[in-house]
């Protein structure tokens, strides 16, 4: 197997004669990859952070502790939150997890030994001085393959509404998730009604505005534990009116307290 790129798009292979390359591509903390796609099929992971991605009509907030599959042909765009790398492994499509769903894009979430495999594929090179002997790549890759195969789908990831003027609300709720307005507010802004949002909440993303406006905020918290703050500094920077209300909300999404899960992220790290 000849393991050279001959192009490369967003550090994917254009043309290339391997079955598989990974790669760790430096981005800002807020970077962002316009909409492409190509021919390989991909698998993204953001640690330390996390990403909004559009892919295949779907549009999530990922947390740090998930992937992104991105199947051949299927144009997606991404935007960082928070994290200064984008792992990837770029794969031809004969070898794809088996299933069907493995044609359309899914978000898995990860485990430590899927991370250690992550890791070292896209840390080490087939050349020069941290190169690995091939047959090692080649059987983190298999593995890596075949825990993938065997992933459950998550739906802890927090959807975007595909609805512009939702969208639109979403993604101001993202970049302040303290501001308090109230959905009517939201509503007239966009030029409709509080029905229409709360329908467009509810049937694209699966959860109501007030639900989801929630998930935006502890997702938030978590990120900002990650970066220092204490439990009841991060309630407050986004919009929980007493760190009790945001363990409450926390452990509603998470199924553990704020504690737990910033000593359960600092080991995954």
């Amino acid at each position: 197997m000849v393991e050279n790129m001959l192009e490369m798009s967003f550090g994917a292979p254009r043309a290339t004669e391997q079955l598989w390359h990974a790669v760790s591509e430096p981005t800002d903390p807020d970077g962002e990859f316009p909409a492409h796609s190509h021919a390989v099929d991909q698998l993204m992971w953001a640690p330390g952070g996390g990403m909004r991605v559009r892919a295949g009509g779907a549009q999530w907030r990922i947390p740090g502790d998930h992937l992104v599959w991105v199947p051949a042909h299927t144009e997606h765009a991404l935007a960082m939150v928070g994290s200064t790398a984008l792992l990837s492994v770029y794969q031809r499509p004969e070898v794809r997890p088996e299933g069907e769903r493995f044609a359309r894009p899914l978000v898995l979430p990860t485990e430590p030994l899927m991370r250690a495999l992550f890791r070292e594929l896209c840390a080490h090179t087939p050349e020069g001085p941290e190169a690995v002997p091939a047959e090692r790549r080649r059987l983190s890759f298999e593995l890596l393959r075949e825990l993938l195969g065997s992933a459950r789908e998550s739906h802890d990831a927090l959807a975007l509404p595909v609805d512009p003027r939702a969208r639109r609300v979403a993604e101001a709720l993202l970049r302040d998730p303290a501001d308090p307005r109230p959905i009517t507010d939201w509503a007239a802004g966009e030029g409709i009604s509080a029905k229409t949002l709360l329908r467009a909440f509810a049937a694209e993303t699966g959860f109501t505005f007030a639900q989801w406006r929630t998930r935006a905020r502890v997702y938030r918290v978590a990120r900002l534990l990650g970066e220092g703050s204490s439990v009841q500094d991060a309630a407050l920077r986004v919009g929980f009116a007493t760190s009790t209300g945001c363990i409450q909300a926390f452990r509603g999404v998470f199924g553990v307290t704020p504690a737990v899960y910033h000593s359960r992220e600092r080991g995954r790290a």
